[in-house]
Formats: structure tokens, C-alpha cells, sequence
């Protein structure tokens, strides 16, 4: 996980609740890759706003305190090609069961 200079308390996980916008994308053909990236703790209402009005998708991720970069490959027969555009919200509700509301 890349901590964005934007995230003051880079050990408090409450900090990256909001919402996410995630990116996927996949190729293979006997051989395959792919990559996923993830951006945390978006302001949730300029995302909101942002799916009405493209403009402010950029504003949103600029308020993103973290990024998640996953990648993988793997091999089998397959013909794949594929892209994903996501968003979504992350909820903290406590490290542990007991924590939870």
C-alpha cells in the first residue's frame, strides 16, 4: 500500500474510510497479467458528484490519502481481455468483532 502525502496519521486506519474508485484490467493468451489499483479514503461526496459531473472525478482523487497497487500473472489456456472502472465505499467499524457497532 503507497501512503499519499495527503495522509496525515499514516497509522490510524479510520483515515482511509471513504469512498473508493478501483481500476482493473486484465490480458492472457496462454500467458496472462493483471493489475489492479485501488484509491482510498475518497471524499465521498465529490464522488458522488463526480459520476454527474466528470469534472470532479479528478477532484476526488486528488482528496485520496492512499493508493492499493496489486498485479499478478499466472498461465493456463486462456483468451482474455478485460477492464473494470469501480467505485465504491470502505466502512472502519474497529481492528477487531468487539470494536464493531
Amino acid at each position: 500500500m503507497f501512503l499519499l502525502v495527503a495522509l496525515e496519521n499514516s497509522g490510524n486506519p479510520e483515515n482511509l474510510e471513504g469512498g473508493t474508485i478501483y481500476v482493473e484490467g486484465t490480458a492472457g493468451y496462454l500467458f496472462g497479467g493483471t493489475g489492479s489499483f485501488m484509491l482510498l479514503g475518497v471524499n465521498r461526496e465529490i464522488l458522488l458528484m463526480g459520476v454527474v459531473k466528470p469534472d470532479l472525478i479528478c477532484m476526488a482523487i486528488r482528496s485520496a490519502p492512499a493508493a492499493l497497487v496489486i498485479a499478478g500473472v499466472n498461465e493456463d489456456l486462456q483468451d482474455t481481455v478485460g477492464f473494470a472502472l469501480m467505485f465504491g465505499q470502505v466502512k472502519y467499524k474497529g481492528l477487531y468483532a468487539e470494536d464493531a457497532d
